[in-house]
């Protein structure tokens, strides 16, 4: 990161969106926990103008808008122009996209592969599950111990999807949703609403190597324009093409995802899995946050841990 930029006077979109996620990815919160005080204690430290230090400010001093750009309510780019701090006040007040109020804490994961009952599952409001509890997707007494383990968390709501390593839940969904208990949430291209936040959740990826819920891409086109575009947390057991999705170079994340992502006004959180050495998490400015929940790597050691978040 270049160290120059905590000189400047005023402030590009570049500049923000490269502290924001220097803050993200390398801040000191042990517990990985995204808030709103976390993002302006980041943006404090690298003297951006947060929240707080803009009151600092002389009132006609001229900046740039930091936090402007909100594709949701305006059609212009205000992360272009110079403003004063008058006309910030107002542009804030309008937007919709940072520093909204947090009040869950959120446990993500996905990708055990049967490795679940060696995570440390700390208590939370929330627990969502990116797809891919099995290891080849036969053997049932596995479905039985991931949902004794999942529904036994101390934890008031449990979402979970599923992924291509999961055949059984394909292959016989009556016999796997006659076995989850009440306590579980399982989402398969359906939705929920707990306490205000919509949540749709879908298994699919690309059709590769004969595994569970694969579709050709105009199936996949089909099956992800049925999510609905007033959602506010979107789980899928695939990534979205260009985030999080790298192999060897190659971005193989879902284009057909990607369109319609585009077009979730509202979505704040994206949780997946499925690209194991992409393990992490991204947030590109005024855009919501995408998580790769994926807690083994490509030799299904389990490397990784939960990602807790406030949503």
């Amino acid at each position: 990161m270049d160290k120059d930029i905590f000189k400047k006077e005023t402030f590009t979109y570049d500049d923000i969106e490269e502290a924001v996620n220097y803050g993200i990815n390398y801040g000191t919160d042990e517990d990985l926990t995204i808030s709103e005080s976390n993002i302006q204690q980041w943006l404090a430290t690298t003297k951006l103008r947060s929240a707080d230090n803009w009151q600092k400010l002389n009132p006609d001093i001229v900046v740039i808008d930091p936090d402007g750009w909100d594709k949701k309510n305006h059609k212009k780019n205000w992360y272009e122009e110079l403003i004063t701090y008058q006309e910030y006040v107002q542009r804030r007040e309008q937007s919709s996209c940072m520093f909204k109020n947090k009040k869950k804490k959120s446990i993500n994961i996905g990708d055990t592969h049967g490795l679940h009952k060696d995570l440390v599952i700390d208590e939370a409001d929330m627990i969502i599950f990116a797809g891919d509890f099995m290891t080849d997707g036969y053997n049932e007494s596995e479905v039985d111990d991931f949902i004794e383990w999942f529904s036994n968390l101390n934890i008031k709501y449990k979402i979970m999807i599923a992924g291509n390593h999961d055949r059984f839940v394909q292959n016989f969904r009556d016999d796997f949703t006659n076995k989850l208990p009440k306590s579980i949430i399982y989402l398969e291209d359906s939705s929920v609403e707990i306490e205000g936040l919509k949540i749709y959740g879908t298994p699919w990826s690309k059709t590769f190597g004969g595994w569970a819920f694969n579709a050709s891409e105009n199936a996949l086109q089909a099956l992800f324009d049925g999510i609905p575009e007033d959602i506010d947390i979107l789980v899928s057991h695939a990534p979205q093409y260009k985030m999080l999705d790298n192999i060897s170079g190659r971005n193989v994340g879902e284009k057909t995802l990607s369109s319609k992502i585009q077009k979730l006004n509202n979505l704040s959180l994206h949780v997946f899995g499925h690209i194991h050495d992409e393990f992490g998490m991204k947030k590109p400015l005024c855009e919501h946050l995408s998580i790769n929940a994926a807690q083994v790597d490509e030799t299904y050691q389990l490397t990784n841990f939960p990602i807790v978040v406030n949503i």
